[in-house]
């Protein structure tokens, strides 16, 4: 049987083993399938007008996960995300 296709190049191999299937996660508090394999690619999946970028924290099971960190911060089955996003205004 052929090798799974990876998703994008240059990615962790644990990441992509595991970006095809989709994950059980809790976000904000609410259960959430998603294929997401990384913090990255789940405010992506959230966010997909590109507002995640500028004004959102993400903590994984009760860690802050720095932004420069999302890429390579895979998302296990079961984690449990909390994604805040900052909102301006009067």
């Amino acid at each position: 049987q052929p090798a799974p296709l990876r998703r994008h190049a240059g990615r962790h191999a644990a990441a992509d083993a595991g970006a095809m299937s989709a994950r059980s996660i809790t976000l904000n508090g609410e259960p959430h399938a998603t294929q997401a394999a990384t913090v990255a690619e789940l405010v992506a999946e959230v966010y997909p007008e590109g507002g995640g970028r500028h004004g959102v924290a993400v903590a994984v099971d009760d860690a802050v996960v720095r932004r420069t960190a999302w890429e390579q911060t895979p998302l296990r089955d079961g984690a449990r995300v909390e994604l805040i996003r900052a909102v301006g205004g009067g």
